[in-house]
């Protein structure tokens, strides 16, 4: 076990420049996009994938990709597919 209070941890970040909620939300983004890019979740629907990467919505996870400048995840998706189609 590793003792480390939450004040503590949050320096730690700081000093890195960043936060806890920020590095968070950049995995769960960054999860959303591996199933917005894989063939194999193609039928799945954005809120489903927003579900399945700890959103509550469609809007929630659409929100997350834009403050990591990542775009619409229905845009996202349209580019993914047709790139791996030319």
């Amino acid at each position: 076990d590793v003792m480390v209070s939450l004040r503590q941890l949050q320096r730690l970040f700081s000093a890195h420049g960043t936060t806890i909620d920020r590095e968070v939300r950049r995995a769960r983004v960054s999860y959303a996009i591996e199933l917005l890019s894989d063939p194999g979740y193609a039928s799945l629907s954005v809120g489903q994938i927003a579900q399945y990467s700890g959103y509550s919505s469609r809007a929630s996870l659409a929100r997350a990709m834009a403050a990591e400048s990542r775009g619409a995840p229905t845009t996202y998706r349209a580019e993914n597919v047709r790139a791996r189609t030319d």
